[in-house]
């Protein structure tokens, strides 16, 4: 089975192969970061105002595109004010 269907198991190597190279090339990591998400962040909560009747759950989307926007505004604030000190390998 090929690599690129994600519950091979061909896929599941090449992912641990990708991260022994990391560790060999850079060290093992320091930290292990979640970021989760807040149905009920303003930022939601306010574009489900423009639509009557409807809950966080039945709009997926406007979760994701929540989350995706401040996901990338809290990596982009790790690299570049280096708060965890400097990164060797992004």
């Amino acid at each position: 089975m090929s690599g690129s269907f994600t519950e091979s198991p061909r896929y599941y190597y090449q992912n641990y192969q990708d991260c022994v190279a990391l560790c060999r090339r850079f060290g093992c990591p320091d930290l292990f970061i979640t970021y989760t998400c807040n149905a009920a962040w303003p930022e939601i909560t306010e574009a489900l105002t423009f639509i009557p009747g409807q809950q966080p759950s039945d709009r997926s989307d406007i979760v994701d595109r929540v989350f995706e926007m401040k996901l990338k505004l809290f990596v982009d604030d790790i690299k570049k004010y280096e708060f965890f000190g400097p990164i060797l390998g992004s």
